[in-house]
């Protein structure tokens, strides 16, 4: 065969075997860009998926402070009305008793005390459901309410210190932060056997600090989050999810003996 016509059919089969690697090449790169194309459809899916699990949270807290807002005003319209309308009933019974039944009029005067001990707890339910003076008055007022209110309820001393705080803070932080110290009072109270406690709201650089330290008891943070410990189900669960819809970071700190600091601290971007 002539030198001419084997260069040919080398040079035809090069051809080829090159345009078989081509297409092959070219569907490796189609098939490439297809897997990536579907990857990041799942990608977006999943980022969908993980928006949406991640509101759920706070759909749920939200829900369950407009239930609670609703309960706090029907026991404040209605019970507690009803309660009070018992009461002046009775001071119009007693009003009409005769001289000679003395026993009806103590009758009356212990059931009035009754009811105003039960006007009070309704009070205080009503309150710890929905706090209204977050509301009517704004935070700090409502913090300060809710410290007086656990001076007096507790004997606890405790001091409070609010430094620099903005004007106007946006309503899930007021009421998150309120429900933090709300929550460690009432395990402080019931739990700490603490004598002094100080509730600090400042703040810092461009971050919102929450600092609340007791003298008390102290307990293990690490046998806390055993599940069925006594403490595990007391709140420190709830304070950290609502840490967490705030964009904060929750840090509790105690050792047995030594009183306990828990400490929030809310980024710029929340404020």
């Amino acid at each position: 065969m002539p030198p001419v016509d084997i260069l040919y059919y080398v040079f035809v089969v090069t051809g080829i075997f090159l345009l078989i690697i081509g297409v092959f090449i070219a569907t490796i790169l189609l098939n490439q860009r297809r897997f990536i194309g579907v990857q990041k459809e799942k990608l977006a899916e999943s980022k969908k998926l993980e928006d949406a699990l991640r509101l759920i949270p706070q759909k749920m807290v939200e829900a369950q402070e407009e239930e609670r807002k609703r309960v706090s005003k029907e026991l404040h319209d209605g019970i507690n009305q009803m309660l009070a309308a018992t009461k002046y009933r009775i001071h119009a019974l007693r009003s009409l008793t005769p001289p000679d039944a003395q026993g009806i009029g103590r009758s009356a005067d212990a059931i009035s005390a009754d009811l105003d001990k039960t006007i009070d707890e309704v009070k205080r339910i009503s309150h710890a459901l929905h706090p209204k003076v977050l509301d009517d008055l704004g935070f700090l007022s409502a913090v300060r309410n809710l410290l007086e209110e656990c001076r007096l309820r507790s004997g606890l001393r405790i001091e409070e210190n609010f430094d620099d705080l903005p004007a106007h803070l946006p309503h899930d932080i007021e009421l998150g932060v309120f429900r933090i110290i709300q929550e460690s009072l009432h395990n402080i109270e019931k739990h700490a056997a603490a004598r002094s406690v100080s509730v600090e709201v400042r703040r810092i650089a461009s971050s919102l600090c929450l600092s609340i330290k007791d003298d008390g008891a102290g307990f293990d943070p690490a046998d806390a989050d055993r599940s069925g410990n006594r403490r595990s189900g007391l709140g420190l669960t709830t304070m950290r999810e609502r840490a967490i819809l705030m964009s904060a970071v929750l840090e509790i700190q105690s050792v047995p003996g030594k009183g306990t600091t828990i400490t929030l601290t809310i980024p710029s971007k929340s404020e």
